[in-house]
C-alpha cells in the first residue's frame, strides 16, 4: 500500500477496491505524448472514464484510436481516481468522503472472451435493461469499441468520516 499521512482515513485493500467498485466513473491519469498538449510532452494527462472492476482488474471502453490510446501504447503505467462516496458538510467546513487510488499497467484488450466478459459488466453496470441485446449491441458496435484493462499494481484507499463519527459513511 502506499503510505498515507493521515493513517486514521486509510482504507484497507478490500475496502479500496470496494470503493472502486462502488464510483460511479473514475479519472484516469497518465504521461502525454503529443507536443500540442498545453503543458507538452510527459505532462500529466487525465480523462473521466465509465468503468467496472471485474476482481483486480479495471475495464473501460473508448474509441480505437486517439490521444488517451495513444499516450497508453507510449507508457501504460496509470493512476485512476475513484470517488464512491462525497458529501460536503457546510456547517463543519469539511467534506466526507470514500476514496481510491488504483495503480496499474493498461493494455488493450484482444481476446474475445475477455472482451465480451468486459461488456457484459460495464452494460451490466451502466445499462442493465440492456443485458438482454447483448448480441445485437455485440454485432452492431463490437467491432468499433475498444477494450482496455488495468491490470492493478497496488490500490490505496482513504475515507473521511463525519466529525466525531467512529462508523464510515455509507451510500
Amino acid at each position: 500500500m502506499v503510505p498515507m499521512r493521515k493513517k486514521e482515513r486509510a482504507m484497507n485493500r478490500k475496502e479500496a477496491l470496494e470503493a472502486v467498485k462502488e464510483c460511479s466513473f473514475g479519472v484516469l491519469s497518465m504521461v502525454n505524448i503529443r507536443s500540442e498538449h498545453p503543458l507538452g510532452v510527459g505532462a500529466p494527462y487525465a480523462i473521466p472514464l465509465n468503468i467496472v472492476l471485474c476482481g483486480e482488474i479495471v475495464y473501460f471502453h473508448c474509441a480505437r484510436e486517439g490521444h488517451k490510446l495513444d499516450n497508453l501504447r507510449a507508457d501504460p503505467r496509470v493512476i485512476l481516481s475513484c470517488t464512491s462516496y462525497e458529501k460536503v458538510i457546510s456547517e463543519k467546513l469539511t467534506t466526507v468522503y470514500d476514496t481510491a487510488l488504483v495503480f496499474g499497467n493498461a493494455r488493450e484488450v484482444t481476446d474475445e472472451k475477455e472482451r465480451r466478459i468486459a461488456i457484459d459488466e460495464l452494460v451490466r453496470k451502466y445499462a442493465p435493461a440492456e443485458l438482454g441485446r447483448m448480441d445485437d449491441i455485440m454485432e452492431k458496435s463490437g467491432h468499433i469499441m475498444g477494450i482496455w484493462a488495468i491490470d492493478i499494481v497496488d490500490v490505496s484507499g482513504k475515507r473521511r468520516q463525519m466529525p466525531g463519527s467512529q462508523e464510515a459513511q455509507s451510500v
